[in-house]
């Protein structure tokens, strides 16, 4: 194994240590937790754990979010079919924005309820949302 020195006049970079919040800490404790992290590790790029081994670890999908899961793997499959290739994470971030937003422009949730379940920025999903709504793409609660 070689090891890189940097140039002369600099200094070399230590690594950046994370900043760990009790969350993480807890979660880091559990070792269910632990276990799962370990698997998806090991488990191979394209494969995932299917909904009913989640459900039989976890308990129970709600059914709102079991249908979000089913939509956004559809639209995966979708993707990766009509492009003859791996969907990127840059893709797959716009997919899940996109679905969200339309289930935010049919009344599913608040933009801040969504934002805070997937983790979307806000002006992101309120773009996406506004978007679908001039295309008139996906009709808005007061529209039916």
């Amino acid at each position: 194994m070689t090891t890189r020195t940097p140039p002369k006049g600099t200094k070399a970079k230590t690594p950046k240590r994370l900043a760990v919040d009790d969350e993480a800490r807890a979660l880091i404790a559990n070792p269910v937790f632990r276990a799962m992290l370990q698997e998806a590790k090991n488990t191979p790029p394209g494969d995932y754990i299917p909904l009913e081994e989640l459900e039989r670890r976890l308990g129970p999908v709600p059914a709102e979010d079991a249908a979000v899961v089913q939509d956004y793997i559809a639209a995966l499959d979708r993707l990766e079919a009509e492009q003859g290739a791996e969907v990127t994470d840059t893709q797959a971030a716009l997919l899940k924005t996109i679905l969200v937003a339309a289930r935010h422009v049919r009344g599913e949730r608040t933009l801040a309820a969504w934002v805070e379940y997937t983790g979307i920025p806000p002006e992101q999903l309120r773009a996406a949302a506004v978007a679908l709504r001039a295309a008139r793409l996906v009709e808005t609660p007061a529209a039916r």
